[in-house]
């Protein structure tokens, strides 16, 4: 308990707006990161044993996005002297979440989170290209132990929905294939792919943002304007976030029922 309270005050001091950050902070930030993911996978294993046969939902979210990250070219001449040039150049990560819930025989969900660092795509943006690095991230729940019903969300941007879509689509299938067994019933192809439902949607937070952009860019098509407006609604909403942070310790001050 108090491991888990010093990692938990560790990651809130992090979290916090802060100034310049040294080079031991930023090696303590990824010491956290690394221990944030184990302990997530941890907790991912313990629900599933927990489920035991009780439907599982699954879903599973990636987009790609575009970062400017430090990069230097180091050049040496024949003679020996070397020249070092230091920029930013703008690279595209896949950033991916998975949220898996189940609910006990008392009516409770439980859920717990996924998260990995972003991954770089450096074989490209295409949906080949996020299928396999979502490989390698998503657990197989199977494998894990799970024998009932599994729900397979799947959410992505509209532009490689489908291809993204039908790859995952038939990597289920393919699995009910290769891990049934003819021997148990309960286990044949037959029935893992019953119990196996694969359900894809686009991203309501792409479609939302998009409809919001189209339909203020009818109106008033300087950019910089958008930007401006931008910027007003979302110091709006960190100033809404703020009050509400302090919101139920204000209440409790200064509310008084008689």
């Amino acid at each position: 308990m108090e491991a888990d309270t010093d990692f938990a005050n560790e990651l809130t001091k992090y979290a916090a707006a802060s100034g310049a950050l040294s080079h031991g902070d930023i090696d303590m930030i990824g010491l956290l990161a690394t221990v944030g993911q184990q302990y997530m996978r941890t907790q991912l294993r313990k629900a599933v044993s927990s489920a035991g046969g009780a439907p599982l939902l699954s879903s599973y979210a990636a987009d790609g996005t575009p970062a400017l990250v430090k990069h230097q070219v180091k050049q040496t001449s024949p003679a020996g002297s070397s020249v070092l040039r230091v920029g930013k150049s703008s690279h595209e990560f896949l950033v991916q979440t998975l949220f898996c819930r189940w609910i006990d025989s008392m009516g409770k969900p439980h859920t717990v989170a996924l998260l990995h660092a972003p991954v770089p795509l450096t074989h490209g943006k295409t949906a080949m290209a996020q299928y396999a690095v979502g490989r390698e991230f998503v657990p197989d729940m199977r494998e894990e132990g799970h024998k009932g019903i599994q729900v397979c969300h799947f959410a992505f941007d509209r532009a490689g929905f489908s291809a993204l879509a039908r790859l995952w689509n038939r990597h289920h299938q393919s699995k009910a294939a290769g891990e049934g067994s003819e021997d148990d019933p309960f286990a044949s192809e037959a029935m893992l792919d019953l119990l196996t439902w694969v359900v894809a949607t686009p991203c309501a937070v792409h479609d939302t943002h998009n409809g919001l952009k189209w339909s203020m860019y009818l109106h008033c098509q300087k950019t910089s304007v958008l930007q401006d407006v931008y910027v007003v609604v979302e110091s709006l909403r960190n100033c809404l976030d703020l009050l509400h942070g302090y919101l139920g310790g204000w209440l409790a001050d200064h509310l008084h029922f008689v």
